[in-house]
């Protein structure tokens, strides 16, 4: 099988490059998570983990069907159907994968597993859920004004406590992607 590797400077991305691998470990290729196959550290400080590459990201899927037409209805649900125990199973690791977007899906024709597990937490981690992270289109209504009144210094109404319903508006945001047509953000136009 063809492999890709990713670079990480801890210098610049410690805490990332912590969570990439330790989530990779974790789940070590189970129910749709990328497999990591080797992780390699350099006395310059960077660290190297080897993944097997994939041809397409989910991203890449909904560009080729808006410039050459209609995804089978069939692989729509297959992906949906994926998604859904994936996040399911990460969920009941304890962890929070916090960038669900199309980007971090990778595609090799009906298989698609989620990567990028470095903004990733565990639901206990009381600190790391506190933390702004997300990508603007796939972020929920409620931490957007969350994110909004922390930068803001507002007073917050709420602590938030619990990442998951995060992830499950991250998905349905990428359901919408795979079963709508254009326009495909009708709810951020204004970030489009």
């Amino acid at each position: 099988c063809a492999v890709s590797n990713l670079t990480i400077s801890p210098r610049s991305f410690q805490k990332a490059a912590e969570r990439e691998e330790m989530f990779l470990n974790l789940f070590n290729g189970k129910t749709g998570t990328t497999e990591l196959l080797r992780t390699t550290y350099y006395d310059t400080g960077e660290q190297v983990l080897l993944m097997r590459s994939y041809p397409q990201t989910l991203f890449d899927i909904f560009n080729e069907r808006l410039s050459r037409g209609i995804l089978l209805e069939e692989l729509k649900m297959s992906y949906a159907r994926q998604l859904a125990e994936t996040l399911s199973f990460i969920h009941s690791e304890g962890v929070c994968h916090r960038d669900v977007k199309p980007e971090n899906i990778l595609v090799d024709g009906e298989k698609i597993v989620i990567t990028d597990f470095g903004l990733s937490c565990k639901f206990d981690d009381k600190e790391s859920v506190k933390e702004d992270v997300g990508s603007p289109h796939y972020i929920s209504y409620e931490l957007n004004d969350y994110l909004i009144m922390r930068r803001n210094n507002i007073p917050l109404p709420y602590l938030r406590t619990d990442p998951r319903p995060g992830d499950v508006f991250a998905l349905g945001t990428i359901f919408w992607l795979i079963f709508a047509e254009p326009p495909l953000f009708p709810w951020f136009s204004d970030l489009d």
